[in-house]
């Protein structure tokens, strides 16, 4: 019965979000894809999952109404305000092509090489330690319980943030191009050596989202812009698209499992079930795996059933600006990793619900969301209308926090907050020097 329900408000969900969006891909079916995704998961119970208590199904629910409410409130006063082409004073899209892109190329590159270095940097440390690049793959397990103890030092902090800014320019340039470029393959591999670096997937998946979310919605918003022109020029690229997309895909499959592989996960969980040990046997879903995908609910359950965690106002959501006030002594630095619970096995990721909850308390959940939705909204329309670049940024960060809304408050990230700050800097440069250098031509 609840799987009925759950796929009832899912094709709900898709019905409104066509209705508010006028596109497939738009915030709401992302939304409602992964937590629809995530609640199937879990109850399927493949492990030995305790049931999700009236709480957490409120907290759930409470939090998914208040984001469509967030859409609503903007998609009602869109019949009250006219639009002018006039009303936004913003970098708009057609002055970073003036020049047919090559602005943005040069960009991506020099962001590109900088991400680089920094993952370089942080193999140049850990070859250090361990003398070549097979010892430090065979000690990636160690090197991963050294990193969440804080004890690699010698890192250059925050260079990796620039391969992100590559990999969103890289996505706008290749929509723009309607192609897959060479000069993608830079920022991709900057942020993979970083990842296996850090012995982390979560940068890793982070990087392949925000290219794909940049490059479908720039390209969708283009086709827009386009209407009926080029469209049959539109249509005979596809092919490429798709192959890209495939591609791409499978680079961050073999990055993931690399990376788990190395780092010595195990696949014996307490609570396993008969039909787990039988799909492990035939190689089709690993428990680990499955534990990532749908785990994280439970985490959040038997969180809500304890409530024993507090934090400073902020402290989760906002873990970046409390680790940059603690090196300078004005606070004490937050805990990097989360408490772990029982579930039956040992977890301590409890979607971004659980950090909302302690950082805010039980209004966190409704209106954190809320202003998600009014928000990713109210840029959603002034990209679609004017092309403003910096409400495109925003519209992505907003969708990344929702793609991630599965695992945990994304914006926890330095890459997150520095790049919502850098990436609309850099467009408003690339918009002036290309503006300015029109005029002068």
């Amino acid at each position: 019965m609840i799987f009925v329900i759950l796929v009832a408000i899912f094709i709900v969900s898709i019905v409104f979000s066509l209705y508010f969006f006028k596109r497939l891909l738009n915030p709401l079916s992302v939304y409602s894809a992964i937590w629809l995704g995530l609640l199937v998961l879990y109850e399927i119970r493949l492990f030995n999952y305790y049931n999700l208590s009236i709480q957490t199904w409120v907290v759930i629910g409470g939090s998914f109404l208040s984001f469509i409410l967030g859409i609503a409130t903007v998609s009602i006063t869109r019949a009250f305000k006219d639009y002018q082409e006039n009303d936004c004073n913003c970098a708009n899209f057609n002055n970073i092509f003036i020049d047919k892109g090559k602005s943005l190329k040069i960009s991506i590159i020099i962001f590109g090489l900088i991400g680089l270095f920094g993952a370089l940097q942080h193999w140049k440390v850990l070859l250090n330690l361990y003398g070549t690049v097979s010892n430090v793959l065979i000690h990636l397990s160690k090197i991963y319980k050294m990193r969440i103890a804080g004890e690699i030092e010698g890192v250059i902090p925050y260079l990796n943030v620039a391969s992100y800014i590559s990999i969103f320019l890289a996505g706008i340039y290749n929509a723009y191009k309607r192609r897959f470029t060479l000069i993608s393959v830079l920022p991709f591999t900057a942020f993979i050596l970083k990842g296996i670096a850090n012995v982390g997937r979560q940068g890793i998946l982070y990087g392949f989202l925000e290219y794909f979310l940049t490059f479908f919605i720039f390209k969708s918003f283009l086709n827009f812009k386009a209407k009926e022109e080029n469209k049959d020029f539109i249509k005979r690229r596809n092919y490429a698209t798709v192959v890209s997309l495939v591609t791409l895909t499978l680079i961050f499959l073999i990055s993931a499992l690399f990376i788990k592989d190395f780092r010595g996960n195990d696949e014996n969980y307490i609570g396993e079930t008969r039909t787990i040990n039988v799909l492990k046997k035939g190689g089709l879903v690993t428990p680990s795996l499955y534990l990532y995908l749908s785990g994280h609910i439970g985490v959040l359950n038997k969180f809500l059933f304890e409530e024993s965690e507090s934090a400073r106002f902020g402290e989760n959501t906002f873990q970046f600006i409390y680790n940059i006030l603690a090196k300078i002594g004005f606070v004490k630095r937050p805990n990097t990793y989360q408490k772990g619970y029982y579930i039956p096995m040992w977890t301590n990721t409890g979607t971004y619900l659980r950090e909302l909850y302690v950082d805010f308390g039980v209004l966190g959940v409704y209106v954190v969301p809320y202003l998600m939705g009014l928000l990713i909204t109210f840029s959603w329309d002034r990209f679609f209308i004017w092309g403003s670049m910096t409400d495109f940024v925003i519209v992505i960060h907003i969708m990344l926090i929702i793609s991630f809304s599965f695992l945990m408050m994304i914006t926890r990230a330095a890459n997150w907050f520095l790049g919502i700050i850098l990436i609309p800097v850099t467009l408003k440069l690339i918009s002036f020097v290309n503006v300015r250098r029109n005029v002068e031509v």
